[in-house]
């Protein structure tokens, strides 16, 4: 996803945000699976708007690194982010602009399927982070997505997300590969809305980038068809969605990876 091509930066917010329990909940996880002190640097990769960069220096007292190739995000990020120790910079998760060894926690959130080049990725990834660092994959799976309310207005957006997300094993079959350490991999059940109504209208904005992919005319009629829905259905309970959580771990003693380095 070109997103600096896309108008979705500027309401990315509006269709993404997470309620604070919801955001509670993800730095819980996370810190369940990581030792708070021994991250004092983070990298925010994919960081997008920057929702859980100033989360993420808070829960660890850490520096952050937001990088993003998009222009677009980084604006919004920097217009409503303000934070000491949080900062933005292009870079894509191919290539860095950071120094060997550098980073303690690697966080990707809804990143890995936007990834081109994996390998390159991974060895760059490795690279950064230092030895003993973890790196966090919060992602969507297709093992998942028949749990998603929105993809039953959308089949073309269904089939759009069966090619290109990846399976639970193989996200930790390609890390191992790459020489990270398998830690742990939990489905964490997060609240995207307060009730079907809000869930609509976040839908709406076209915030995801599997709706952005489609025709408009079939956007408006799967749109449409959830409206009608909540006009006949007024569910009145939170709307809770599955996203995949992967922690894993640069042994100790291991150097950067030789395959790229600066």
């Amino acid at each position: 996803m070109k997103y600096d091509e896309t108008t979705i930066p500027g309401r990315y917010n509006a269709a993404r945000a997470l309620p604070a329990e919801t955001m509670g909940l993800w730095l819980d996880a996370l810190v369940r699976r990581v030792p708070t002190r021994e991250i004092n640097t983070v990298l925010d990769m994919g960081c997008g708007t920057g929702r859980f960069s100033a989360s993420l220096s808070d829960q660890f007292g850490a520096i952050v690194v937001g990088a993003d190739p998009s222009q677009k995000m980084l604006a919004e990020a920097r217009r409503t982010v303000e934070h000491p120790r949080v900062k933005f910079l292009i870079g894509s998760a191919e290539h860095l602009p950071l120094n060997d060894g550098t980073i303690c926690l690697i966080y990707l959130s809804m990143v890995y399927h936007h990834i081109d080049n994996l390998a390159l990725a991974t060895n760059e990834w490795y690279r950064v982070l230092r030895p003993g660092g973890f790196l966090c994959i919060r992602n969507s799976t297709r093992d998942l997505l028949t749990s998603f309310l929105y993809l039953q207005f959308f089949p073309s957006a269904l089939e759009f997300n069966k090619d290109r997300l990846p399976r639970q094993r193989d996200v930790i079959e390609t890390m191992q590969r790459h020489g990270f350490l398998f830690v742990s991999h939990d489905v964490i059940r997060q609240r995207f809305a307060r009730n079907l109504r809000e869930y609509v209208d976040k839908i709406r904005q076209r915030g995801l980038s599997d709706l952005s992919s489609l025709p408009d005319n079939e956007f408006e009629a799967g749109v449409e068809s959830m409206r009608q829905v909540v006009e006949q259905e007024e569910r009145l309970e939170p709307i809770a969605e599955p996203i995949d959580f992967f922690v894993f771990n640069k042994k100790a003693g291991q150097a950067g990876s030789a395959v790229r380095r600066r």
